[in-house]
């Protein structure tokens, strides 16, 4: 993975988005550097939550809380805060089902085994594809702010649609796939 900075992903987001004013730090005295400043953790957070990216793939063993839920699930676990769990992608080797409802698993396994997208803080951990199709988000959540309706919207939105695509067949030819069928295949988390 190369070098990475949150200011070389918003530099990006800013000519993607149009605006010739390039910044130096997100501490600049500047509307656009208050603006992607602003918009760049919920544009990160978007983008991980969109796929199941390799490079954001955490697990944690969880024991249940003291509080069980009031009916139909024996436990129900914490979801993490350390890195913030954006998505669930499974319980692995899991003997029942389970559900998320807001920031906890319900489940009737005593303990669980969570695999999750965390939230990423550091730059230096996304690939190139990752970081530009981060770049594309943050340009089509801040382009209305700063160019005027100068840039069409919808060009961005197609633009990270395009980096978000690429950036998903690339992370997942990572890795092997089970070999023990299809529907394990499909869903690997869930046996």
């Amino acid at each position: 993975m190369a070098s990475n900075s949150i200011v070389k992903i918003c530099k990006r987001a800013l000519i993607f988005a149009g605006v010739n004013n390039p910044i130096i730090s997100l501490d600049d005295n500047s509307v656009q550097a208050r603006v992607v400043k602003a918009n760049y953790p919920k544009s990160v957070e978007s983008v991980l939550r969109d796929h199941v990216w390799n490079c954001a793939i955490e697990r944690k063993r969880l024991a249940p809380l003291s509080q069980a839920p009031a009916f139909e699930w024996s436990y129900q676990f914490q979801l993490p805060t350390n890195p913030k769990c954006l998505r669930v992608v499974g319980l692995y080797n899991a003997t029942s089902d389970y559900v998320v409802e807001g920031d906890k698993i319900l489940s009737n396994d005593a303990s669980i085994n969570l695999i999750y997208v965390g939230l990423i803080t550091d730059p230096n951990r996304f690939d190139v594809l990752l970081s530009e199709a981060i770049s594309a988000r943050l340009a089509a959540d801040i382009a209305k702010s700063l160019t005027d309706a100068k840039t069409d919207a919808q060009a961005l939105w197609a633009l990270y649609e395009e980096k978000l695509r690429l950036a998903i067949s690339v992370d997942g030819m990572e890795g092997s796939t089970p070999n023990s069928g299809l529907e394990t295949w499909l869903s690997p988390w869930s046996h």
